[in-house]
């Protein structure tokens, strides 16, 4: 049956950016809007293990390259691309070769599905090789950049995990950088159960995680000094996960885990994921590193994989912990010569003598900077988004409110410039949950808001409950609570605003991507009132749906844990999917989709726009959008869309 909607656009990105409604956006206003929406000029800057070489993901006509220079040589940079896949991300295996980690878009089964790569990009050469070209497993076709370690001096060669025969069950092999196929004989065979692999800095496969039979008991092993594999399943009961190894002894590996309550002096209790050090043979934990009220977001390891480096936490207000003493020295030089900013190591050459330095703010765009040690010199090497460098940008406040059940929401509210919040300048809003849902909003800049801020609308975000690194009380207290407590709190937060004095009550609008999509269509169903308007974009529509797709993956199980079982929890997951709401909204809609979607099929959207055929909705579909927006082209035409709707029903401001 063909689809009648109020407002339908179908965007052709091969034509010029016209796009429907939006071409009634003013002028002056198409050249600010690109120069947020446009993808930041460099990502992921990243120095070779020599420090001779460096590395950046940049864009270039629209499209996302992998950029490398040679610093002592005057010369053009290479580049690597193509315009027949999409770059995901990039490793040093040594001085002279870097991995290259693309996506295509495929279909399995009628089910549309993103495949990897690994493109293998030769310095020396300046060439680049699609591997495994010649591989005729279709065990293989999927995954095939599951990178599961390097081998240390300097060799060309790695391990990855795959399988020729049954994807569940997958291996590790010992690849040349370049390699067409697998080898006939795996480094590492397949154990019941296990689905990802670990290696430590030798480049012995020291780690396995996966699930028993019923698909729902975790399975951890551990391999001590004298290879033997030890059961560490009791770890993942406790959130673990591994991070590198470290190889003082062979016995030692790096643990990132929530901690059971102390029982002595070296384990304090805390809600907060800490780090561990592991002994593989006797199962003795060493705490590393903890912060009585953060998470650690991650670690970064020298490049030889055998050291931790520096100790990173959720909460930007809090410096990293730098175990290494001369990256200790090293940063807080950087601190007193960038002292306005958020500033980390990101990467370094073996004998950190040469940095990567990015520095960030909450109102400005992130600044890589080059420290030499040698010439004791700090340059400017890239700003994120040169163009807005000096432009007049918002600034961001952190902010908290109580949720009904006086559980407390930190957020971030964000104002145009010139707007201050004691005059309670009741503004137009846009309430701007964000995705995942277990993820979280932080205190540095972000184009979305900053566009929306530009254009004279005030943004309130807020890491409701479910949001991560507040603790796993705080991230578990989502569990099971999509459209109930998790939208009550996003609720508590707008009425907030109006109790302020920040918003105009009746010029709100609700909007977010993927669960924050999710999210806006919710506050349209359950709070047509508060709201003027929604705007949700690559949203989810359809909770059973979803829940159905994500079984279908090894890791499905986390869907029937934090949105629901599919028969158990039936009637709930009707009763909070928007597409079952649609008789309950009566504000404007925006629906905005890429086809291209691999993680929210754009499925959602269109039966979201079905059930709202008799609605004032406006729906979008980006036939070349992904997930992300990733590309120029896309991510400019959702910009322009928004802001034409924004101005249409909040009024322009």
């Amino acid at each position: 049956m063909a689809r009648t909607y109020r407002h339908l656009i179908l965007v052709n990105l091969a034509v010029a950016l016209a796009i429907g409604s939006a071409a009634a956006v003013a002028e002056s206003n198409s050249t600010s809007i690109e120069l947020f929406a446009t993808p930041p000029a460099v990502q992921e800057v990243t120095l070779s293990p020599s420090g001779n070489h460096f590395a950046a993901l940049a864009q270039l006509q629209g499209q996302t390259v992998l950029l490398v220079a040679d610093l002592a040589k005057q010369e053009k940079p290479y580049i690597a691309a193509s315009k027949e896949w999409r770059i995901k991300g990039y490793q040093w295996i040594n001085d002279s070769d870097i991995l290259l980690e693309i996506s295509l878009p495929e279909k399995i089964f009628r089910t549309p599905i993103t495949v990897t790569r690994l493109v293998h990009v030769d310095i020396q050469k300046r060439a680049m090789q699609m591997m495994f070209a010649r591989e005729e497993s279709n065990s293989f076709f999927q995954i095939q950049s599951s990178v599961v370690g390097k081998l240390p001096d300097q060799s060309r060669e790695f391990l990855i995990a795959g399988s020729k025969d049954d994807p569940a069950k997958p291996r590790v092999f010992q690849v040349k950088a370049g390699a067409q196929r697998l080898p006939r004989r795996a480094a590492q065979g397949w154990l019941r159960g296990i689905r990802q692999w670990y290696a430590d800095a030798r480049g012995n496969v020291r780690a396995a995680i996966g699930v028993m039979q019923d698909q729902r008991t975790p399975i951890g092993l551990l391999k001590d000094a004298n290879g033997v594999w030890q059961d560490f399943s009791h770890l993942l009961k406790r959130n673990a996960v591994f991070h590198g190894a470290l190889t003082d002894n062979g016995n030692h590996y790096l643990i990132q885990m929530f901690p059971k309550p102390s029982d002595s002096e070296d384990t304090p209790p805390s809600r907060y994921r800490s780090l561990f050090k592991i002994n593989a043979h006797n199962g003795v934990e060493t705490l590393i590193s903890t912060q009585p009220d953060s998470d650690i977001a991650g670690v970064r390891l020298s490049h030889d994989g055998s050291e931790i480096v520096a100790v990173f936490y959720e909460n930007e207000n809090l410096a990293p912990d730098y175990l290494r003493e001369s990256t200790r020295g090293l940063i807080n030089a950087i601190d007193a010569a960038l002292p306005n900013t958020t500033n980390r190591v990101v990467s370094a050459n073996d004998t950190e003598s040469r940095a990567i330095i990015l520095a960030r703010h909450a109102s400005k765009p992130a600044q890589y900077y080059f420290y030499d040690a040698t010439k004791r010199s700090l340059r400017p090497l890239q700003n994120t988004y040169p163009k807005l460098r000096s432009a007049p940008l918002a600034e961001v406040q952190s902010i908290t409110y109580s949720a009904r059940d006086e559980l407390t929401i930190p957020g971030y509210l964000t104002l145009p410039v010139g707007t201050r919040s004691d005059t309670r300048p009741r503004l137009p809003f846009v309430v701007l949950p964000h995705g995942g849902p277990h993820a979280r909003d932080f205190a540095r800049f972000d184009w979305l808001t900053q566009m929306l801020a530009s254009q004279g609308y005030g943004v309130l975000q807020m890491n409701f409950r479910g949001s991560t690194g507040y603790g796993v009380e705080f991230q578990e207290l989502g569990a099971n609570q999509w459209g109930q407590l998790m939208q009550d709190d996003i609720t508590d937060g707008t009425r907030w605003l109006i109790e302020q004095g920040l918003a105009d009550a009746n010029r709100i609008c609700i909007a977010g991507g993927s669960y924050g999509g999710y999210a806006a269509l919710m506050g349209a169903a359950k709070e047509s009132k508060l709201y003027r308007c929604a705007a949700s974009f690559n949203g989810v529509s359809d909770l059973r749906q979803l829940v159905k797709d994500q079984l279908k993956y090894v890791d499905g199980r986390y869907a029937s844990r934090f949105i629901g079982n599919l028969w158990r929890d039936k009637d709930m997951l009707i009763q909070n999917s928007p597409v079952n709401l649609a008789e309950q909204i009566d504000i404007p809609i925006l629906l905005v989709h890429g086809k291209d979607d691999r993680v929210v099929p754009v499925a959602h959207s269109q039966r979201m726009a079905d059930a709202l055929v008799s609605k004032p909705v406006t729906y979008v579909e980006l036939p070349k959008g992904d997930h992300n927006f990733s590309s120029a082209t896309t991510r400019i035409a959702f910009a322009r869309q928004l802001v034409a709707f924004l101005n249409e029903n909040l009024g322009e401001p």
